[in-house]
């Protein structure tokens, strides 16, 4: 019911060139798709997403890019979803405003793929779990330089 909800939402943006509206309904759809685990389509909503939005380079971009790589780490294609957490980190590194917040986050997320695809694969699972450290350190030192109060 949620569903067909926010694809008449969805369309009704379409309709009314309403891109706001259109954006709104993606994020949301791209959501219920993440939760409900069909990562395919919670993709198709992101890419749309970076499609209507047209800044490479804010956080509401990054933020996107993140849910892309969250998908694809969904369905087991680490590959791909490093692409995508990489954007996250790269954006989130060139903003003018420090965001340690959302570095430590991005970094994390990096770890905890390369940690997941370590523990799913025998192929170089020493050089994943050496980026994984490398990365989930780099998040903590973050997190204890800028966020511990």
């Amino acid at each position: 019911m949620e569903e067909e909800k926010l694809l008449s939402r969805k369309q009704n943006a379409q309709r009314n060139n309403n891109k706001k509206r259109l954006m709104d309904a993606c994020s949301d759809l791209a959501e219920l798709y993440m939760n409900q685990g069909r990562y395919k389509l919670a993709i198709a909503q992101y890419k749309q997403l970076v499609d209507l939005h047209h800044i490479e380079n804010d956080m509401y971009y990054a933020r996107i890019n993140r849910g892309i790589g969250e998908a694809y780490q969904g369905l087991r294609l680490f590959e791909e979803a490093l692409k995508y957490h990489q954007i996250y980190l790269d954006v989130v590194l060139v903003q003018k405003q420090p965001n340690y917040l959302e570095k430590q986050r991005a970094l994390a997320t990096l770890g905890h793929t390369y940690l997941i695809w370590a523990s799913e694969t025998e192929t170089d699972k020493e050089t994943k779990l050496e980026k994984a450290n490398k990365f989930l350190m780099d998040g903590l030192e973050v997190t204890e330089r800028y966020l511990m109060v």
